[in-house]
């Protein structure tokens, strides 16, 4: 003899199943977006204008004599202002 769930049970698991496809779709949805071609585009010419800033400021007559520390020190200052 197989016992019947009680109805308050079966509604509960139901609803647990549903709120769990939900949360799947969601996360599938989420995982299909891609970011548009443009949104690369920019982030490249953003990176190709830093170091084009980086290259033109340490191309000077003046800073011939930087050390390591100092050249990474301009570095931070250009990308944290960037």
């Amino acid at each position: 003899e197989a016992q019947a769930l009680p109805p308050l049970i079966w509604e509960q698991a139901l609803s647990a199943c549903q709120q769990l496809h939900e949360q799947r779709i969601k996360r599938i949805t989420a995982l299909q977006n891609t970011f548009p071609t443009l949104h690369f585009m920019v982030l490249i010419a953003l990176g190709s204008s830093l170091l084009t800033a980086f290259l033109m400021e340490t191309n000077q007559d003046v800073l011939v004599f930087l050390n390591a520390i100092q050249l990474r020190l301009l570095w931070s200052i250009l990308v944290g202002t960037g």
